[in-house]
C-alpha cells in the first residue's frame, strides 16, 4: 500500500448557460460570482474540460495525468479498459429555466458518428421547487411521422412523459430516451463520459447573441426510441443509516449512504475498484488508512483511488452520499 493515496478532491468546472443561475452556490457551495452557471462538473477527462486535483500532495496535477502516472492505482480492477480515458462524467447541475428537449445517442451511433462514447445517464435530485418536474420518454407509443409533426407544429410537449420530482427522486435516462430537466431543480448526474447532445426543441430561445441555439433533428431521429414511454422514478429503500442500492446497469453503479449526525461509515475495498462519493448534505471527514482526516460538506466530490484499501466517513451532520463506480 502506497501511502500517497487519499481521497481526491477536484477543483469545478463551472459552465455558464442561459437556463442557469446561482443555486450551485446555494445547495452545493460552488464558487459562483454573479453568473447563471448551469453546471459543475466534478469529474471530467472531457476535452477542453479535463480535471485539476485540488488538495493534498498531488495538487495541480490533471486526472488524465493520474490516469497516465498511475493506471492500477486509481482504476484498479479496471486500469486496462479505462486507462486511456475516465469512464464517467460528474456533474452538478441548476436548471433555473427548463433545459432543451434533447436525446443522446448509444455508443454504437456515437462511435460510428464522433468517435466517443454514448450518453447513459441518471439523475439524483438535490432539490425541486414545488410543481418541478422532469421529462423522460414519451407518454404514449407513437410513429416517428406523429412525431414530426408535433416538432412541427410546437407541439411536441403534449407527448412527453412528465414526472414531478422532490428531493431524494432517482430516475435512470438510457440513451435514446427524450428528456429534460424543468426549471427549479437541482440534481446530480452521473454519466458515461460523453459531451454528445441532440437538441429537439428548445422553446425558440435565442442566445445571448440573439439566435435561435442550433436543432439536431436528422441525428436525434436515428437515435430516438419511441418505445421509451411512461418513465418513472427509481424504487430504493430510504435508510437512516448504512448504505441502499439504487442503480445497477453496464456502465456505472450508485448506491446511497446515510449517515446519522455523530455515527460512522466504514467502507472495505474488497472488489480493488476505485469509488466516486458525491456529498448530497451534511458534513464531516473522510479518513483514509494512515487516519489523515479531509472534510467534506454538501457539494463536494471525491474520486476515492483503488490503492485505498478502506477508508471512513465520519459524520458531522446528518449525511447522504451517493457512492458511484464502474463495474
Amino acid at each position: 500500500m502506497n501511502k500517497m493515496w487519499y481521497p481526491l478532491k477536484f477543483k469545478p468546472i463551472l459552465h455558464i448557460k442561459l437556463w442557469g443561475g446561482l443555486n450551485l452556490k446555494k445547495f452545493c457551495n460552488k464558487p459562483i460570482k454573479g453568473k447563471k452557471v448551469g453546471e459543475s462538473w466534478e469529474l471530467s477527462t472531457i476535452e477542453n474540460n479535463i480535471s485539476i486535483v485540488k488538495n493534498g500532495s498531488l495538487k495541480g496535477k490533471t486526472l488524465t495525468e493520474l490516469l497516465n502516472l498511475y493506471p492500477y492505482e486509481i482504476l484498479g480492477k479496471n486500469f486496462v479498459k479505462y486507462k486511456e480515458k475516465f469512464p464517467l462524467l460528474i456533474k452538478f447541475i441548476d436548471a433555473s429555466e427548463n433545459l432543451s428537449i434533447q436525446v443522446h445517442p448509444n455508443d454504437s451511433y456515437a462511435q460510428l458518428k464522433h468517435k466517443q462514447n454514448g450518453k447513459n445517464e441518471m439523475w439524483y435530485i438535490v432539490n425541486a421547487e414545488k410543481d418541478s418536474y422532469i421529462v423522460a420518454g414519451f407518454n404514449r407509443k407513437l410513429s416517428k411521422d406523429e412525431f414530426l409533426e408535433h416538432l412541427k407544429n410546437n407541439s411536441i410537449e403534449k407527448i412527453l412523459n412528465k414526472i414531478y420530482v422532490k428531493k431524494g427522486d432517482v430516475i435512470y435516462i438510457p440513451a435514446g430516451t427524450i428528456h429534460s430537466i424543468g426549471k427549479g431543480i437541482v440534481l446530480a448526474e452521473i454519466q458515461q463520459a460523453s459531451d454528445i447532445t441532440y437538441r429537439v426543441y428548445d422553446y425558440n430561445r435565442k442566445d445571448e447573441n440573439g439566435n435561435l441555439r442550433p436543432l439536431h433533428i436528422e441525428d436525434a431521429i436515428n437515435v430516438l426510441d419511441f418505445d421509451s414511454i411512461n418513465i418513472q422514478p427509481i424504487t430504493y429503500e430510504i435508510k437512516d443509516e448504512g448504505s441502499t442500492k439504487i442503480l445497477r446497469c453496464p456502465y456505472f453503479s450508485v448506491n446511497l449512504i446515510s449517515c446519522i449526525i455523530g455515527s460512522s461509515y466504514y467502507y472495505k475495498n474488497e472488489d480493488n475498484n476505485f469509488k466516486i462519493i458525491m456529498i448530497i448534505n451534511g458534513y464531516g471527514t473522510i479518513e483514509n488508512e494512515q487516519f489523515q482526516k479531509i472534510e467534506y460538506a454538501a457539494g463536494d466530490t471525491f474520486l476515492i483511488p483503488a490503492a485505498i484499501e478502506h477508508f471512513k466517513i465520519n459524520s458531522k451532520l446528518k449525511s447522504d452520499i451517493l457512492e458511484i463506480f464502474s463495474e
